[in-house]
């Protein structure tokens, strides 16, 4: 009896070494970190240039926002001694915590500027600027050459001199 009981243990442990093995071999897996490891190295500069854009974007926006409450004030009330000045501190602000960006400039007045920096790479300061009349100018970032960019396209701006 125990004859017998060893040979089908036997004949067991055999049959199992004869299967082949499931799995991925030290190659293929090695072949599969290079690929992912290329895909990462070309996609993450791309993610971050769309992040910055992003950023760039919610700046404008704000700080377009805070020229149109400001110049309704100028316009409407004469002065802008009532903007912005909420029990909690600013309406318009850019991130949270240590991130923080609050508006600058010289602030809501005829002919004055309001200012807001972003939280994308280098933290661009857009500016918007009054004419004597109150009315802003459309909210830009400064271009290398002193002047100023483009907002993005579909952006908040009106077209110059036109209606919308």
């Amino acid at each position: 009896m125990t004859n017998a009981f060893l040979q089908t243990a036997l004949l067991r442990a055999k049959s199992r070494k004869n299967k082949k093995q499931n799995g991925f071999t030290l190659i293929e897996l090695m072949v599969v970190v290079a690929i992912v490891g290329i895909l990462s190295g070309v996609g993450l500069p791309q993610l971050l240039k769309a992040q910055d854009k992003a950023k760039d974007s919610v700046t404008l926006a704000t700080l377009t926002n805070a020229a149109k409450e400001c110049s309704l004030l100028l316009v409407t009330e004469g002065s802008g001694d009532n903007f912005d000045n909420g029990e909690d501190g600013s309406n318009y602000t850019v991130g949270k915590g240590d991130e923080l960006q609050e508006l600058g400039g010289t602030g809501c007045s005829k002919g004055g500027t309001l200012t807001l920096a972003s939280l994308s790479e280098g933290n661009p300061v857009a500016t918007v600027e009054f004419d004597p009349g109150g009315i802003p100018k459309p909210a830009a970032f400064p271009d290398e050459a002193g002047g100023t960019t483009t907002p993005p396209a579909g952006g908040t701006n009106p077209p110059a001199g036109g209606t919308v």
